[in-house]
């Protein structure tokens, strides 16, 4: 807008600057590469490709020098940045007695546009309109400076501002206030005290004139009605009366009412005793602790009637005694007193509760169960006894949570953790926790000497049990038949155990040229184990979880089968659910008589219910427990484990033995006290797993090369000035996570693909990545890459395409010393 001085601003006196203007388009902060959208660091011009006004800050504040100027416009420096300070005015009162009023507001200056705003909160029956006395807007001040607007220096605490013909005196400010002031070189005086208002004063005055001047003694019941209705905690009692001429012993509930503390008392008859039914041994009603006699009418009043007159109830005046001096204090039982063996008594003169027995006593009274009669081959032993304890026959209950637990369903989502975050653990041993870039970090647990640490081993891919699908709690084994005729034992037989019911199913699986009917060899069904009398009154033992482990034997119907492997998800599911019932921290200074680890069982909410040793719900699959069955055997011998066993081995100065050698030693030393399970769970526990060699760094980087080629990537420089950008050390080395971001808003690659270029990258000891290598990695100028076949690297790279293989071949045993932790116990005996 331009226009001349000295004609007063009215229309046709002024016209706007665009005059001739072609284009106006309004620029933005932001802009798109790669599908991404990024803010962008170039200055943009206005509209119509004018500079914007606050691009090139017209002057400098103090607090920066004039190259260090921030270039960012203030509505996004200062967004969402307020100050706030508490004032007060004074208003003028007509025909009262009072002169004026103090009325209290707060002042709100927005950094982001130098609007002023002020707000008188509202008060309760003030008669006054109030809520926003001055909406926002940028307030000039008075004249004759009214070409000029209030600023942040005008506005401190002790300081008078006068706003549209009102003064406003500033008494207080919020920290935030304070804080940004002080930074900026203003200082903030101390909060000032705002005079009284006498109005305000004349009215507590009033409202304390109107306070009842006797006590209330009202009580408030509705309160605790609502909170606590149809609340009842029941309580199971017994009264003794064996002692009086044809006395019983009388089973009794209580039920004590949370809504007005009252109790009531019945008795539980049992069914053919000759007695009546539904008996009521007290009604609901409040209980007194000590009982003398019956109440006289009006006892448990409030009130205390005083006769200051007359001596009888004609012409006398009566009045309430506000201290009660006569009511009689009674006590009741509240729900504080019902406790698990306490006393309780009801009416002294009528019947009375005996002393607690103890719980061995108080099971005694109870009736035992009536014997069930031996059991006849028909249906099954569930059904049975159901049809047994019952008049009409209803069918057995069914172990319903368990089912809903250790049922088919949909696997949950393992706990995401990512490069460089704190994870404290839960469970100890070799663990895999999905990453949001789909990778696994293999985290070792060690235990030393107060707290277990954890080590990022290695990163690999998802196998299949970290993949989403359905967790069907199913554990499969492989067995070979033992005895009968020599062609059984080269049969192949998968036996599978169902977590949720503990049924058992066999399946034989096809061989050519065999003669035997293969498929299902035994239906899915509870199998029971040998030596057992079937036909008794109690249902004899099923096998369960604990029996299923490799190297054991199971008779299943007179066939005996020897399980000698299993698949990778029982494997996995026997080893992360080992520790089901264990504590969450292992505490190796905790130790019993014999040096056992001893484990403090920790529930849900964190309190300590009890210790016990050796716990576990899959014991061979237990890491802990075979440590420290390892530890307490090689203690005696542990220099001859190491020198005649391990130094022996063909590659001892890399630290590793191989599974079959290890297998072979551990059963020469521990014999028939060890399990192919356990022996199984060791290797797979620090097994040193070789890296993949399918794609070798050559070859990824010719097809890297050759997708960056085709997408015609030439914005190679960008991406190292991002990286720049994000190490402001010039340390060479960032965290994986930072580095994916930027490749993936940079590279137009795969995100497998990436993931596979970043593995190979060099990185230091804090799992830290070497940016430089990544950019020479990627720059086909320095030593090109010969041109690779395209691939199609969406599946080339991903989880469908690589095959995971299990078996162990190495063992690491340099890590499993380290966690047997015998080194210093030796030193210390022989020092």
């Amino acid at each position: 807008m331009i226009r001349s001085v000295v004609l007063p601003l009215l229309p046709g006196n002024s016209f706007r600057n665009n005059i001739g203007q072609t284009r106006f388009h309004k620029s933005q902060h932001f802009e798109h590469l790669n599908s991404v959208p990024i803010l962008t660091e170039k200055l943009k011009p206005g509209i119509g490709g004018a500079p914007l006004p606050w691009s090139r800050p017209s002057k400098y504040p103090s607090i920066y020098a004039r190259a260090e100027a921030p270039e960012l416009p203030a509505w996004i420096v200062f967004d969402k940045q307020v100050l706030c300070f508490d004032a007060y005015f004074q208003e003028t009162v007509q025909e009262q007695r009072y002169t004026h009023l103090v009325r209290k507001c707060k002042i709100y200056f927005y950094l982001e546009d130098g609007t002023v705003q002020v707000v008188e909160p509202k008060v309760a029956n003030s008669g006054i309109p109030q809520g926003t006395l001055i909406s926002r807007q940028r307030i000039p001040f008075p004249a004759p400076r009214d070409s000029d607007f209030y600023d942040m220096i005008d506005f401190n605490v002790d300081r008078e501002v006068e706003l549209f013909g009102r003064v406003f005196k500033i008494t207080d400010c919020d920290r935030f206030t304070r804080v940004f002031l002080n930074r900026m070189g203003i200082a903030v005086p101390d909060p000032v005290n705002v005079p009284p208002d006498p109005y305000s004063v004349e009215r507590d005055k009033l409202a304390d004139r109107m306070l009842a001047k006797h006590p209330n003694n009202a009580v408030d019941t509705l309160r605790q009605f609502l909170a606590h209705d149809r609340q009842v905690l029941r309580f199971y009692g017994y009264w003794d009366d064996r002692e009086s001429p044809h006395g019983l012993l009388h089973n009794l509930e209580i039920y004590y009412y949370l809504s007005d503390d009252t109790m009531e008392i019945k008795e539980v008859i049992p069914p053919n005793s000759g007695r009546d039914a539904g008996y009521m041994f007290m009604r609901r009603a409040k209980l007194r602790k000590t009982y003398t006699s019956l109440p006289q009418p009006g006892w448990d009043s409030r009130f205390t009637v005083l006769n200051v007159i007359s001596s009888g109830f004609v012409k006398g005046r009566y009045i309430s005694d506000p201290l009660n001096c006569g009511q009689e204090r009674a006590e009741y039982y509240k729900d504080s007193d019902l406790t698990l063996g306490a006393a309780i008594n009801v009416f002294d003169d009528f019947t009375a509760a005996e002393r607690p027995l103890s719980a061995e006593q108080v099971q005694r009274t109870k009736p035992s169960p009536p014997s069930l009669p031996p059991y006849n081959g028909f249906g099954t032993y569930e059904d049975s006894a159901a049809n047994c304890r019952n008049m009409i026959p209803v069918p057995p209950n069914r172990d319903f949570a368990k089912f809903l637990h250790k049922d088919r369903k949909q696997k949950k989502n393992e706990p995401s953790l990512a490069l460089g975050q704190d994870w404290t653990p839960q469970f100890h041993g070799e663990v895999s926790l999905t990453c949001k870039e789909v990778l696994y970090f293999v985290l070792i647990v060690t235990h030393a000497a107060e707290t277990p640490t954890i080590t990022v081993r290695e990163t690999r891919k998802v196998e299949d049990m970290g993949m989403q699908g359905l967790d069907s709690h199913i554990l499969r084994f492989r067995a070979e038949m033992l005895g009968g005729s020599p062609a059984d034992h080269s049969r192949h037989f998968v036996i599978s155990y169902y977590l949720s019911d503990d049924t058992i199913a066999v399946f034989e699986q096809p061989r050519a040229n065999t003669g035997f009917h293969c498929g299902s060899f035994i239906s899915r069904r509870k199998i029971f184990r040998p030596n057992q009398d079937l036909f008794g009154s109690e249902a004899p033992e099923c096998y369960n979880h604990e029996d299923f482990y490799i190297g054991n034997i199971l008779e299943l119907h007179r066939f005996r089968f020897r399980l000698v492997d299993a698949d990778e998800y029982a494997l996995r599911y026997m080893e992360l659910n080992s520790q089901e019932n264990l504590p969450s921290i292992f505490d190796s200074k905790d130790k019993d008589s014999k040096g056992y680890q001893r484990v403090s069982l920790v529930a849900s909410d964190g309190v300590k219910c009890g210790s016990r040793l050796g716990f576990s719900l899959f014991p061979k699959s237990n890491i802990r427990l075979i440590l420290l069955k390892l530890r307490e055997v090689l203690r005696p011998m542990y220099k001859q484990f190491v020198c005649d066993y391990l130094r022996t081995q063909p590659r001892w100065d890399q630290g590793l033995i191989s599974y079959s050698n290890m297998k072979e030693v551990l059963r020469r030393i521990l014999c028939d006290n060890i399990t192919d399970q356990e022996i199984l769970t060791l290797g797979r526990h620090y097994n040193a797993r070789a890296p993949s060699d399918k794609h070798t760094r050559a070859m990824l980087r010719s097809i890297v090369h050759t997708e960056l080629t085709r997408y015609l990537f030439k914005d190679l420089d960008r991406l190292q000035e991002n990286l720049l950008h994000k190490d402001p050390e010039r340390k060479g080395y960032l965290p994986r996570g930072a580095i994916y971001s930027l490749c993936r808003a940079s590279l137009p690659v795969d995100r497998d693909l990436l993931n596979a270029v970043l593995d190979t990258i060099d990185k230091n000891e804090a799992c830290e990545y070497n940016y430089n290598d990544l950019l020479s990695f990627l720059d086909s100028k320095v030593c090109p890459a010969p041109a690779a076949l395209p691939i199609n690297t969406k599946y080339e790279f991903s989880l469908m395409a690589e095959s995971t293989d299990n078996r162990v071949t190495w063992v690491d045993f340099t890590r499993l010393l380290k966690d047997l932790d015998l080194e210093s116990t030796v030193t210390e005996q022989s020092g």
